[in-house]
């Protein structure tokens, strides 16, 4: 006998490595996601409400232009 501990070769043997299987995908039923939403707000859509919010705005540049211009002397009293 001999001491030899490789096994013989087999006739059919190609000397390439064996092909690359990609692994398996496992998955599991579940629910989408609920999509991200902000509360809303009445307010937000409100025509009337934007209207106010925009006057009070020009109303208080309106008011610190007064003071500037009256400031440098620009308007009379």
């Amino acid at each position: 006998m001999e001491d030899d501990p490789t096994p013989p070769t087999q006739p059919f043997g190609d000397l390439v490595p064996p092909p690359k299987v990609p692994p398996t995908a496992l998955a599991l039923a579940s629910p989408a996601p609920l999509p991200h939403r902000r509360p809303s707000s009445p307010d937000l859509y409100d025509a009337g409400a934007l209207q106010r919010l925009i006057a009070r705005t020009f109303d208080l540049v309106d008011n610190i232009a007064d003071t500037v211009a009256a400031g440098l002397g620009l308007r009379g009293r």
